[in-house]
């Protein structure tokens, strides 16, 4: 995108399928990339730009914000914040992002946890790398579609390039540090929810549950019970359960196969009601179920080769895809993270300095 297009729009919404959404000074919707020109403009609008999006079945998953001339130029990334009620927190009558009010933890002046300050960072610390890795995400998506769509293709198929490794890159790295985020937080459970629980010295989510299960707390304990639920990997899976069964997925098919030949991405189209036709990707998951299923039949190199072509059929067959699986687990984890941080010894604060912080003479220059 030109300097002079990121000067009309000022802000740019990410939506499933690798697409953009912008409106111009003319107050035009506009998406991006589009099959023809008469597609690009979708029409005149008034109203809240999300909610127009949302009236049009286009998902929003995040905006950037051009804010100054540095982003326009490309200096500097535009200032990225998530399209999600779940990422925001009403302190001292203001609303802040979930990762900033944690961050307000660890900058408490009276706060002398240390153990608490340290685990207040690295929440902080990994829930914004995994929004930053969301907009990766979708950054590989949309650089995808734009080639697909500049090499004039219409055909709805499955497909593999080596621009698709940056997308299985980039998926990787989200699930990975969800995982991190989640393994802090369960750090944090166990020391300052059920501190009966800190001798065991739990550090990840899985020894979590093994405590919360040997203690039986999930009889008599909603949030346990809650915990258990959520984290769970086998009969029914949690949400939670399924971002660490997706990231031992990429990262073992990764290791076991090419990758190149292991996962594909869907062309495909979403039609408006107005008729107005946009070229639309998915990266197919394959149910956790059925790849744990396959993965505990691997015993021989025979069964490896059955294995890949398994896999290759379910890719084919899914209709689960990953940038939503992705953005739907970070909203869930900020709501985890929402609830904890209620429990917290030292509440957020905002810091506001006042006369009696000012040391010596106010000399205005």
């Amino acid at each position: 995108m030109s300097e002079q297009q990121k000067q009309e729009y000022l802000r740019i919404v990410h939506l499933l399928g690798g697409l953009r959404a912008l409106i111009n000074e003319n107050q035009i919707l506009e998406i991006i990339p589009c099959l023809s020109k008469k597609d690009n403009c979708i029409g005149k609008f008034d109203q809240d730009l999300i909610n127009v999006l949302y009236l049009l079945k286009l998902k929003p998953i995040g905006i950037d914000y051009f804010t100054n001339i540095d982003h326009i130029k490309g200096y500097y990334p535009p200032e990225w914040r998530l399209a999600s009620h779940y990422d925001y927190l009403i302190m001292s009558n203001l609303t802040v992002s979930i990762d900033m009010a944690w961050s307000h933890i660890s900058s408490n002046r009276t706060l002398k946890d240390t153990k608490l300050r340290d685990l207040s960072n690295r929440i902080t610390f990994f829930i914004r790398s995994c929004k930053y890795r969301l907009r990766e995400i979708s950054e590989a998506y949309m650089n995808e579609l734009l080639i697909l769509v500049k090499q004039q293709q219409t055909e709805e198929r499955l497909f593999s390039s080596i621009n698709t490794l940056r997308t299985i890159y980039a998926i990787n790295a989200f699930l990975s540090d969800a995982c991190m985020l989640r393994d802090r937080l369960a750090e944090f459970i166990a020391i300052y929810v059920y501190p009966d629980s800190s001798e065991k010295k739990i550090s990840t989510f899985s020894s979590l549950r093994k405590y919360i299960l040997k203690e039986s707390l999930i009889l008599n304990d909603s949030f346990a019970n809650y915990l258990h639920k959520i984290s769970a990997q086998e009969v029914e899976i949690g949400w939670l359960g399924e971002i660490g069964l997706y990231r031992d997925y990429l990262t073992h098919t990764g290791l076991l196969n090419n990758l190149q030949n292991s996962f594909f991405m869907r062309f495909d189209h979403k039609v408006l009601e107005s008729n107005i036709k946009l070229p639309f990707l998915v990266f197919p998951l394959i149910d956790v179920e059925k790849i744990k299923h396959i993965n505990s039949n691997i015993k021989t190199l025979d069964d490896m080769q059955q294995w890949r072509k398994q896999i290759d059929e379910l890719n084919q067959k899914s209709k689960k895809d990953a940038l939503e699986f992705c953005f739907n687990s970070l909203n869930n984890l900020l709501a985890l993270a929402s609830e904890l941080i209620k429990k917290s010894l030292v509440k957020p604060e905002i810091i506001q300095l006042s006369a009696d912080d000012i040391i010596g003479e106010i000399i205005i220059s």
